[in-house]
C-alpha cells in the first residue's frame, strides 16, 4: 500500500478506534480441551472468537488492512506454549477494502506443554490477547483471558470445548502430496505466477491464494488460467509492501471447499 493510502486509511479508521469501548463486535474466551492438566502431557487450549453479525477479526496474515489477533501468555514456572495453529481464512471486507480473515466463529489453537513435575493442585494459564474487529468500523479491543486447571493423574474431558477444538483441528491446513505447486516467477519478480496440478481427475472451478507471510496482498486481482493439461496458473502483482527477497512462497491454497498447505519454491535465486 502506497504510503499516502495508508495515511488516507488510518485518517478515516481514527474516529471508530477512539470510540472502541463502547462496542467490539466479539465474544472472546480461553478454552481446554481439558479440564484438567496432567504432568509432563501436553494439552490443547483455544482462543474462542465468536463474532456478532457483520463483524470479522483478522488472519495471521490480514493483507491491505487489518491486524492479526495476537496472544501474549503469563504462565506457571516449566510451562510452555506453541506458535498460533491458524484455521483456514476467509475472503473479507473491511469498508471498501479487501481483507483475509474470519467472519465465521472461529478457535486459535495452541498447544500448552507442562514440565513433569508440578507442585500445585491447580494452576492459572493467562492470556493478554488483542485484536481488531471490523465490520464498517474498525474496533481494537484486548483483554487478559484466564484458565484454572486442576491437577490430575489422569486428563479429564471438556466436552464442550473439546468439540469447538476439534472443529478448529479439522479447519487447520495441511499439506497434501496430491496436490502439486510450482513458482514460475523468479525471486522478487513483479508478478507472481503459480503453477498448480489438482489430483488426477480433479477439476476445481474456484482457485484462490492466500498468502502466509504478506507477498501477495489482498487486494490484488488473482488471474486464473486452466490449461488443457488439467493444470492451473494463478497470476497476481506482487505485494508493493514485500521485500521481495523470500525465496519460497508460503500459501494456504483454497480450491472449491478444500484448504491445502503449499509452499514452492521460486524458479531459481537470481531477481528477474
Amino acid at each position: 500500500m502506497k504510503l499516502t493510502h495508508f495515511c488516507l486509511l488510518i485518517s478515516t479508521l481514527l474516529p471508530s478506534i477512539l470510540m472502541a469501548g463502547e462496542h467490539d463486535g466479539l465474544e472472546i474466551s480461553l478454552i481446554a480441551e481439558s479440564k484438567t492438566i496432567t504432568p509432563g502431557k501436553p494439552v490443547t487450549l483455544g482462543v474462542h472468537l465468536k463474532h456478532k453479525p457483520g463483524f470479522h477479526t483478522y488472519w495471521k496474515s490480514p493483507g491491505i488492512v487489518g491486524m492479526p489477533t495476537q496472544l501474549e501468555w503469563k504462565l506457571p514456572d516449566g510451562f510452555s506454549v506453541s506458535e498460533i495453529q491458524w484455521p483456514y481464512p476467509e475472503k473479507s471486507f473491511m469498508a471498501e477494502y479487501s481483507c483475509h480473515g474470519y467472519e465465521r466463529d472461529v478457535t486459535l489453537l495452541v498447544t500448552l506443554n507442562p514440565p513433569k513435575t508440578i507442585s500445585t493442585d491447580s494452576i492459572s494459564v493467562e492470556a493478554f490477547a488483542s485484536w481488531m474487529c471490523c465490520a464498517k468500523e474498525c474496533f481494537p479491543g484486548t483483554e487478559t483471558l484466564k484458565l484454572p486447571l486442576q491437577v490430575s493423574d489422569t486428563p479429564v474431558a471438556s466436552p464442550v470445548h473439546l468439540k469447538l477444538i476439534e472443529q478448529a483441528r479439522q479447519q487447520i491446513p495441511k499439506a497434501n502430496p496430491l496436490w502439486k505447486a510450482s513458482v514460475l516467477s523468479k525471486i522478487g519478480a513483479p508478478q507472481i505466477k503459480v503453477l498448480i496440478r489438482p489430483p488426477r481427475n480433479t477439476k476445481p472451478k474456484n482457485i484462490y491464494l492466500f498468502s502466509e507471510d504478506g507477498q501477495i496482498s489482498s487486494d490484488k486481482k488473482q488471474l486464473i488460467t486452466y490449461q488443457e493439461d488439467g493444470s492451473i496458473i494463478v497470476t497476481v502483482p506482487r505485494s508493493e509492501l514485500d521485500d521481495a527477497k523470500s525465496t519460497n512462497l508460503p500459501l494456504i491454497l483454497k480450491a472449491d471447499n478444500q484448504y491445502v498447505s503449499i509452499c514452492p519454491v521460486y524458479k531459481n535465486l537470481h531477481s528477474q
